[in-house]
């Protein structure tokens, strides 16, 4: 379990380009520093850990473990190169990327799910939708 306050095991780092996220989504971020829980997560996550994410809400935990998860499927796709939409090539096949599935309990948390994934993956040719049912708000 990873909390707040615990020295993060790749030492601290200033930038997401020094924690070796891809060039695409660093620079669909509109900020060039991890936070706290983002750096702790980052070298589990990235290598493919399980980790239990455990900090207040605003801290950046949907980052901490998004990021991770869409650098490995970027790196799937393009075999460690940039790729994009730009440039007419065809989307990579989901048996190329793998496909992702999160559950997270509400609707609102998955339309805010939803938003931060299209947003860093604007020049990426992966895909991302979403499905909810909240009891309290109805099927979307």
């Amino acid at each position: 379990m990873l909390q707040r306050g615990e020295p993060a095991a790749a030492g601290e780092v200033r930038t997401f380009a020094e924690l070796g996220l891809r060039h695409e989504l660093s620079a669909a971020l509109p900020f060039t520093a991890p936070l706290e829980i983002q750096r702790l997560a980052w070298p589990h996550l990235a290598g493919g850990a399980d980790a239990i994410l455990v900090s207040e809400a605003g801290s950046g935990k949907t980052l901490a473990y998004l990021l991770p998860l869409l650098h490995a499927m970027l790196e799937r796709a393009g075999g460690g190169e940039q790729i994009g939409r730009a440039g007419g090539g065809e989307a990579p096949s989901p048996s190329r990327t793998g496909r992702l599935l999160l559950v997270v309990p509400t609707s609102v948390l998955c339309e805010q799910l939803l938003a931060q994934a299209r947003a860093l993956l604007q020049c990426s040719p992966l895909l991302v939708a979403a499905a909810s049912c909240d009891h309290a708000r109805g099927a979307h």
